[in-house]
């Protein structure tokens, strides 16, 4: 029976050096597989910090871009408020007479206007695309298309909209910040 035992013997010896090779191999897959995930997730972090930057940068450059627009938009504004204050006026009648015709008129003012107010709401409407076209194309003479104003009215919409965001994540902080101290 010793020849049996020392058969069965040296097969566990077999096995267990196999094992051991085995655990070998995969600690070292392991590590290897360890190794290349680190390496992927750095490579990783660094392309989306890259991208945050570019984007930051670029975001950057727009809003400058748009508050050089605006600017510009408002010296020509005051400019022309300058010189010529009574389109202005004119303008701020004509925008006031439109919103008028554009409401309904209520059965308290067709009984006391009648007939006048027909001729008034005809007249208002009448002066309100006078105001309208004169005003497009001055508009058009400073070279402020629809399109440019129209960019820069979304151009401005983002600023405030931006301008919001953070004063409410200000906001939120600042709360969050007396609510620790209580």
């Amino acid at each position: 029976m010793s020849s049996i035992t020392e058969s069965a013997r040296k097969a566990g010896d077999a096995a267990i050096e196999k094992a051991a090779a085995a655990r070998e191999g995969v600690s070292e897959a392991l590590v290897t597989t360890k190794a290349k995930a680190a390496e992927t997730i750095e490579a990783g972090k660094a392309r989306a910090e890259a991208a945050y930057a570019k984007s930051r940068a670029k975001a950057d450059k727009a809003l400058v871009t748009a508050r050089q627009g605006a600017a510009k938009a408002g010296e020509r504004t005051v400019s022309e408020l300058e010189n010529n204050p009574l389109a202005f006026v004119a303008g701020g009648i004509a925008i006031g007479a439109l919103i008028a015709s554009l409401l309904p008129g209520t059965t308290q003012e067709q009984k006391m206007l009648g007939s006048t107010g027909k001729k008034i709401k005809s007249t208002a409407t009448n002066a309100a695309k006078a105001a309208r076209a004169e005003g497009t194309r001055k508009l058009e003479s400073l070279g402020i298309s629809k399109d440019a104003a129209k960019a820069q009215f979304g151009q401005l919409l983002h600023l405030v909209t931006n301008a919001a965001s953070e004063a409410g994540s200000a906001a939120s902080k600042a709360a969050a910040k007396a609510a620790r101290k209580r």
